[in-house]
């Protein structure tokens, strides 16, 4: 309890930074930060936004004004409980355990360009088992320079330490706590419009670094064969042949490289998972009658590995992100997505991942929305190893009381069923959270 009380105060005290700094008055929302497009008061069913998306000025949180930024920071408060707090097939362990998550975001409101940074800290202590708590930090910087109406340039730096979910297929198997890992990343696109013809070019660069993790049996087990440094870069090009409807075409590369991977002493016959990757899609990016909108991709991938001893992952690649605002009080989305994801271990030299995702969201009174969730994936790693698949879904309801305070509950469910020893597991899980934004 001490732990709590000691780590309530602080993030108190790092939220309550902007009660000097001059405060909008409540009529002031049209000077808010614009935080989402296209997100008029007036509109009934504002243009690409699902219910639990929108902006009810009412219920926006003030902030505090510097010049011609806004701080937002915030504190949630949260009691989750869970009947498999490491995520275990067997030997199951229930827990209750609080997080408390400190975010301040500064944001400017120019007429032109746009900068913002953001800092969180998030603490976890649980009840039961105390190994399982973690502490996780970051700092992110953004900025958009607006050429002209026709040609941006926008960067975006994140620094952080965090944790990997247990519920991750890429958790380490019988790890007494958390795998921590630091993560660097930055962003740099630029975008283009020639009439009808949208140009958008992208390159990011992602360096992470993992911790060792002691077992259950105390042992020790290195994590530095996952460290790695990858870059990628990618280009779009949508072409509007008719109001509301694109056709485009897109194409990326990677390439992942592990300073740390390949035979050592104790893993002779580890692989040396070095990579380089690329994908070509083609498909369709619409707006129909101001209720729905989307975007449909397919096409084709490669990922090559420099070990011999493994084959390419090749074949089908597809996206798709389709939102449908039924009514004005109800939204439903659906995505999909295939492609190739990291391993975790050192004999798989990556996932072929097919997720397919549905989400409802429907506004019952103007600042209570209800929210359900689906999941389903299929992992086929590329190795020796067999395939899982994942199921997950989560019911939710979110309250809004005033323009600081929000609460919300949610009850979830996933499960893993794999044919590799330790890999599959089932959790229940429900969460209570306040959250107070200043």
């Amino acid at each position: 309890m001490a732990r709590l009380v000691m780590l309530g105060t602080v993030a108190l005290a790092i939220a309550g930074t902007p009660a000097a700094a001059q405060s909008l008055a409540p009529s002031s929302a049209q000077n808010l930060p614009p935080a989402q497009p296209n997100a008029g008061p007036n509109q009934t069913v504002p243009e690409n936004i699902g219910v639990a998306d929108r902006i009810r000025p009412e219920y926006y949180p003030i902030g505090g004004r510097i010049g011609s930024f806004f701080l937002f920071p915030s504190l949630t408060t949260s009691v989750i409980a869970t009947d498999n707090v490491r995520a275990t097939r067997d030997d199951r362990l229930s827990d209750v355990f609080a997080l408390v998550q400190g975010r301040a975001r500064l944001q400017s409101n120019f007429s032109r360009h746009a900068l913002a940074t953001e800092v969180f800290v998030d603490q976890s202590v649980h009840a039961r088992v105390p190994s399982e708590d973690v502490t996780q930090y970051g700092t992110m910087l953004s900025g958009r320079y607006d050429i002209s109406r026709d040609t941006k340039v926008s960067a975006q730096f994140d620094a952080d330490h965090r944790a990997e979910d247990r519920t991750s297929y890429n958790s380490p198997i019988g790890a007494r706590s958390p795998l921590r890992y630091d993560r660097l990343r930055g962003t740099l696109t630029g975008e283009q419009s020639l009439g009808r013809i949208d140009v958008t070019a992208n390159f990011a660069a992602a360096r992470l670094r993992y911790d060792d993790v002691t077992l259950l049996t105390g042992e020790f087990a290195s994590q530095a064969f996952r460290n790695v440094d990858s870059v990628s870069a990618g280009v779009t090009i949508a072409y509007e042949f008719r109001p509301g409807v694109s056709a485009l075409v897109r194409g990326t590369a990677q390439r992942n490289a592990y300073p740390d991977d390949g035979p050592t002493a104790t893993q002779p016959l580890a692989l040396i998972r070095d990579s380089r990757g690329a994908r070509v899609e083609g498909g369709f990016r619409f707006e129909l009658t101001s209720l729905l909108y989307g975007e449909l991709r397919a096409g084709y991938l490669s990922q090559r590995y420099s070990d011999p001893r493994l084959s390419s992952a090749n074949g089908l690649s597809f996206g798709g992100d389709l939102l449908w605002n039924v009514t004005p009080l109800t939204s439903i989305r659906v995505t999909a997505d295939r492609r190739v994801d990291e391993a975790a271990q050192v004999n798989v030299a990556g996932n072929q991942v097919t997720e397919l995702t549905t989400s409802v969201d429907h506004e019952l009174l103007r600042n209570l929305i209800l929210s359900g969730y689906l999941r389903y994936s299929d992992l086929q790693p590329i190795g020796p190893i067999a395939g899982s698949h994942e199921l997950g879904g989560r019911l939710g309801a979110r309250y809004l009381v005033n323009r600081r305070l929000s609460l919300r509950a949610t009850l979830s469910h996933q499960l893993r069923t794999s044919p590799v020893q330790g890999f599959g597991f089932t959790e229940n899980r429900g969460l209570l959270s306040a959250q107070l934004t200043f």
